[in-house]
C-alpha cells in the first residue's frame, strides 16, 4: 500500500458503517428512496476520520517514534513528510465540507462538530485518564447520529446507549492493550508517553471494560424485548440471541487480549479474525430470520 493511502488507515473506515445501524435497528431499508445520501455519508465521515487521523499522527509523530509498533506508521517513519501530510488533510477537508453540503445543515453541523471533537481529543483529551475513553465512545456515536440524518430512521435511547457503552468497551479494550504493551516491555512502572495511564492501570482499564460491555449486552437484550422492535419483526424473539453473540465475542476478545494475543485496536483485531465473521454471519441470519419468518 502507498505511504500517503496507508496514512489515510483506510481500514479503519469499516467504523463508520455505523452509519447504516439505525436503518437496521428499526428495519427501514425499504423506506430509502436512494442509497446515495448513506454512501455520501459513509465516504464523508471516512474521509474527516482520515483528516483526523493525519493530525493526530503530525501531533505525536515524535512519541510514534519511540513505540514499538506506531514507529512504522506512515508520517512516524518519514516516508511521509510532515508538509505532505498537511496538503493530504487539506485535500480531505474541501471533500468533507462537500459531502456536507450536499447532505444539507444538520449533517455539516454534525460532521463539523465531529472533527471539533476529534482534535479537541487529539490535542487535550486523549491526555486525561478514563476521559479519553468516553470522547471516544462520543465519536462512535455521532456515526450514528449521522445514519439518522439521512434516512428516514426514528431515534432511539436504547441505540444511543447502546453504542455509547459498547465502544466505551472497545475504547477501554484498546488502551487496556497499549498499557498491557507498555508493561510487558517496560518490565516496571512507569508513565505512557502521551496518555493519561501508568503501567499500573490494566486491571482498572479492563474491569472497566469488562462491565461497560456487559451493560451493552443488556442494553441490547431489553431492547430486543421493547415494543419497538415488536413492531419491525416478525419473529422479535430470535433476536434475543444477538446479546448471547455480542457476550460471546466480547469475552473472547479480552481474552486474547490478556493473553497478549491482540497487539492492534480492536476494530483491526476483527477485520483478520475469522470468529468475527462468523459473529457477524450468525448476527445477520438472526436479523434476517427474526425479520421475514413468522416463528413466534
Amino acid at each position: 500500500m502507498h505511504p500517503l493511502l496507508k496514512a489515510l488507515r483506510p481500514h479503519h473506515w469499516v467504523k463508520n458503517t455505523l452509519i447504516l445501524l439505525p436503518c437496521i435497528a428499526g428495519s427501514h431499508f425499504s423506506e430509502l428512496s436512494s442509497p446515495f445520501p448513506l454512501l455520501i455519508g459513509f465516504f464523508t465521515f471516512s474521509l474527516a476520520a482520515s483528516f483526523g487521523y493525519l493530525l493526530n499522527d503530525i501531533a505525536d509523530v515524535e512519541f510514534d517514534k519511540l513505540h514499538v509498533r506506531k514507529k512504522f506508521r506512515p508520517i512516524a517513519s518519514g516516508k511521509v513528510s510532515i508538509p505532505q501530510a498537511y496538503s493530504l488533510a487539506g485535500g480531505l477537508l474541501l471533500l468533507v465540507i462537500a459531502g456536507g453540503v450536499y447532505l444539507g445543515g444538520h449533517f455539516s453541523l454534525l460532521i463539523g462538530a465531529y472533527m471539533l471533537l476529534t482534535q479537541i481529543y487529539t490535542r487535550w483529551l486523549k491526555r486525561l485518564l478514563l476521559i479519553d475513553l468516553f470522547c471516544l465512545a462520543a465519536l462512535y456515536t455521532c456515526r450514528v447520529i449521522a445514519g439518522i440524518l439521512v434516512t428516514p430512521a426514528v431515534p432511539t435511547a436504547w441505540l444511543f446507549i447502546f453504542i455509547f457503552l459498547l465502544f466505551s468497551s472497545l475504547a477501554t479494550l484498546k488502551r487496556y492493550i497499549e498499557v498491557k504493551d507498555a508493561a510487558d516491555i517496560a518490565k516496571k512502572y512507569h508513565l505512557i508517553q502521551g496518555r493519561g495511564y501508568s503501567t499500573k492501570n490494566g486491571g482498572l482499564l479492563q474491569i472497566l471494560g469488562i462491565l461497560t460491555g456487559y451493560a451493552a449486552a443488556a442494553t441490547l437484550l431489553m431492547y430486543t424485548l421493547s415494543p419497538q422492535v415488536a413492531e419491525h419483526y416478525n419473529s422479535p424473539l430470535l433476536l434475543l440471541g444477538a446479546p448471547v453473540l455480542l457476550i460471546l465475542w466480547l469475552n473472547r476478545a479480552w481474552t486474547k487480549a490478556q493473553r497478549g494475543r491482540i497487539h492492534s485496536d480492536p476494530v483491526v483485531y476483527a477485520l483478520k479474525d475469522g470468529s468475527s465473521y462468523i459473529t457477524l454471519a450468525l448476527l445477520l441470519i438472526l436479523l434476517g430470520a427474526a425479520k421475514f419468518l413468522a416463528l413466534f
